[in-house]
């Protein structure tokens, strides 16, 4: 696995699918280092480039090269932790998702209706906390330490989902996806009356 490269590629479709704004979000993966390779923070991340990718050392979270990390290190490096296994973090701010629970609350979501929905994503938690903040961090990696939930809302913020498979990041990414997808029949059901 190419670790910058899928993390670029992977921020790009964020951006690409409306999941971002061009300097938010951020993503990480175990490197076979034992380091976590990392979104820089206060960048462009449809164009960012491999070599920008930060690298840092666990458990302390110290950057060892690159530019700034990601304002939400702490809790990437938080989750590696805490969540054994993991090999991907994606976190992001999908619109339509947030809206919902936001107006509506998660039940409305209907995951537990929705066959795609079923099979990629088992549970969701919410969490509430500020951004870059220990507290978001330590909320975050302790729903995800619940069983079967590998997804987290953080409430009037956004989204992280993690990996702990072979699939790696793209298999967060496409559970983000998923779930913002669902997000939007759900929005635009409630929109024409259903």
């Amino acid at each position: 696995m190419d670790s910058e490269s899928d993390i670029v590629k992977v921020m790009a479709r964020l951006y690409g699918r409306g999941l971002n704004v061009s300097q938010s979000g951020n993503a990480s993966i175990m490197h076979s280092s034992g380091m976590v390779a990392i979104t820089p923070a206060a960048l462009d991340k449809p164009t960012l480039k491999p070599e920008l990718v930060c690298y840092l050392k666990l458990p302390s979270g110290q950057l060892m090269q690159g530019p700034k990390q990601s304002s939400e290190y702490m809790m990437h490096i938080q989750i590696y932790d805490t969540v054994k296994h993991t090999t991907a973090v994606v976190h992001a701010h999908p619109p339509y998702l947030l809206a919902l629970v936001e107006t509506l609350g998660i039940d409305k979501l209907g995951l537990e209706d929705d066959e795609e929905g079923k099979g990629y994503v088992k549970k969701i938690s919410i969490v509430k906390g500020h951004t870059g903040t220990k507290e978001l961090a330590e909320s975050v990696a302790s729903a995800l330490e619940t069983e079967k939930t590998t997804t987290v809302i953080m409430k009037g913020h956004g989204i992280t989902s993690i990996s702990t498979g072979r699939e790696g990041i793209y298999d967060a990414l496409n559970r983000i996806e998923v779930i913002e997808h669902l997000a939007m029949r759900r929005v635009l059901a409630y929109t024409l009356g259903k």
